[in-house]
């Protein structure tokens, strides 16, 4: 009965002995394969990379095929019965996910992006990841990013994508959320694939205080906080501006397609 309150469900993840539905090994190479991840997901037939944060537009998706679905949190309910990848960066995520995922047959692997913001939890992120990735593994591969000084493959894939961000749209990797940081490394993967991305569920607190399974959003939550709506507000500029592939962003905030809140909020 506790476990229905996310407090408990905290302290029920962090101290969980084991990582169920993964394999304890001698040393995990799944971290190592990112350029051969990358390509089995070019010689995938894939129509187009598609972002879905838990905003309440993400309602609004269309399901399909031959698109390749980036889902956080509890996005991913709306996604796994298609080809997904799974991203992680929230403490409480992170737990849930290294100690009781159960892979399903479309997830395709996962990415967890770790900055040392000076954050305490962001470096408590990262230690836990380093403690499953050194000994345990699932079935898909597991990526790690961070530019803690922890190893060398870590920082070199998270100095890649910031390399990639600084140069197509004069911005740094930074953690406000993890809907912003899916977008990050979405833009990332559609730009080495070639391929369109559609956006869903960035949504910033416009088109109501929910998620798409309309639960209630704490208006205290980071992304409803001024300085990082605008931070999102530069790099959704750049993105348009400048971005190689086609973008189509369907979110309540900031969306480059008509939709009937984004015509009242003068988007």
């Amino acid at each position: 009965m506790f476990l229905k309150f996310r407090p408990f469900k905290y302290f029920f993840f962090k101290y969980f002995p084991f990582y169920l539905n993964a394999k304890k090994i001698k040393k995990n190479k799944n971290n190592e394969r990112l350029k051969e991840f990358i390509l089995s997901l070019s010689n995938a037939n894939l129509d187009k990379i598609v972002v879905v944060a838990s905003g309440p537009s993400s309602r609004k998706l269309k399901l399909s095929d031959k698109s390749l679905y980036l889902c956080t949190n509890d996005s991913i309910k709306l996604v796994d019965s298609k080809n997904y990848i799974y991203y992680i960066q929230d403490e409480y995520i992170v737990l849930r996910y290294l100690k009781f995922f159960k892979p399903k047959k479309y997830w395709s692997g996962t990415f967890c992006i770790v900055n040392n913001n000076g954050f305490n939890t962001n470096f408590k992120v990262f230690n836990q990841m380093i403690k499953y990735l050194n000994r345990y593994k699932r079935e898909k591969e597991e990526f790690l990013f961070s530019d803690f000084k922890e190893n060398m493959l870590y920082n070199s894939y998270y100095n890649e994508l910031n390399l990639f961000l600084k140069k197509e749209f004069d911005f740094e990797f930074q953690t406000l959320n993890s809907g912003f940081s899916l977008l990050m490394l979405a833009s990332y993967l559609a730009h080495v694939l070639n391929k369109p991305m559609t956006i869903y569920g960035l949504d910033f607190g416009f088109g109501g205080n929910e998620y798409f399974d309309g639960s209630e959003i704490d208006t205290r939550h980071c992304s409803f906080e001024k300085k990082n709506i605008e931070k999102m507000s530069v790099f959704y500029k750049a993105l348009y501006k400048k971005s190689k592939v086609k973008i189509e962003n369907y979110s309540f905030y900031n969306p480059n397609i008509n939709n009937e809140i984004s015509k009242r909020n003068n988007f």
